[in-house]
């Protein structure tokens, strides 16, 4: 079911939490600044409702390198957006 362009969730797994147009901008902006692996691994796991395991398959990586990118993956997402809001 596509989701309405005015919302965006901003926290998938939490449909009660949505952005504005204006912050899911910015989310695809920040996205935009991350390294291919974290764009991949969040975007399979928040987007795609994949496991670490699912994804360590589809990546051919072992599930504990997946759970360390999404580790960092989320932490320099946090940053970027925090300097987009900041600047």
């Amino acid at each position: 079911m596509p989701l309405d362009e005015s919302q965006v969730p901003s926290n998938i797994g939490d449909p009660r939490i949505v952005f504005t147009k204006e912050e899911a901008a910015m989310v695809h902006v920040a996205m935009a600044q991350l390294t291919l692996q974290h764009r991949e691994v969040l975007l399979l796991r928040f987007l795609e409702d994949m496991s670490c395991d699912e994804i360590a398959a589809v990546t051919g990586c072992k599930e504990g390198t997946v759970k360390s990118r999404l580790h960092y993956a989320k932490h320099s997402l946090r940053r970027i957006m925090e300097e987009m809001d900041d600047g």
